[in-house]
């Protein structure tokens, strides 16, 4: 009953189109994207902490790969190799607890200067479907790094479009 309501909702939102027999023959989803931004926001949905990495992010990339941890980096970070619009000054990493990962990756809290944000996700669907990039850096799946930049601060929201620009690009 969910998913036909969902579905309902999706088709009259004209974010999906179906065929005579009910099946999803295409997808908007790039305005899907812009929809799910109605309902989630990455400061709002997720539990979200500032730190200071000293070294900077080559360094963080570093930690994060010989880390054990489990996590999935967002934001400009994570776009570096598909559509980079300037080098990123802010690493945005999922984790599964943010006590413990600043922990182990020896980060230091600070409400100015915050060049790591690590975010405690609402749903651990942001673990699935990563990809690594070319230094083994775990990264989120692309909509879920697009939906993030659309929702976050500063110069994010033009990477969101280039990102998605990319994305249509290389279907």
């Amino acid at each position: 009953g969910t998913l036909s309501r969902l579905l309902v909702f999706l088709e009259e939102e004209a974010l999906i189109r179906r065929d005579g027999r009910g099946r999803v023959d295409e997808v908007d989803w790039p305005a899907l994207l812009r929809r799910w931004t109605a309902d989630y926001s990455f400061s709002k949905s997720n539990e979200t902490q500032g730190f200071l990495e000293p070294r900077g992010l080559v360094e963080l990339e570093r930690k994060l790969v010989a880390s054990s941890l489990r996590y999935a980096v967002s934001g400009s970070l994570a776009t570096r190799s598909t559509s980079p619009v300037a080098p990123p000054r802010l690493g945005v990493v999922y984790v599964e607890a943010i006590r413990h990962a600043a922990a182990e990756l020896k980060l230091t809290p600070t409400d100015s200067g915050t060049n790591v944000i690590l975010a405690e996700p609402f749903d651990s669907v942001v673990f699935e479907r990563q990809r690594s990039d070319q230094g083994g850096l775990k990264c989120a799946a692309l909509p879920q790094v697009a939906v993030d930049l659309m929702t976050g601060p500063g110069r994010s929201p033009n990477e969101a479009g280039a990102l998605i620009r990319w994305m249509q690009d290389n279907e």
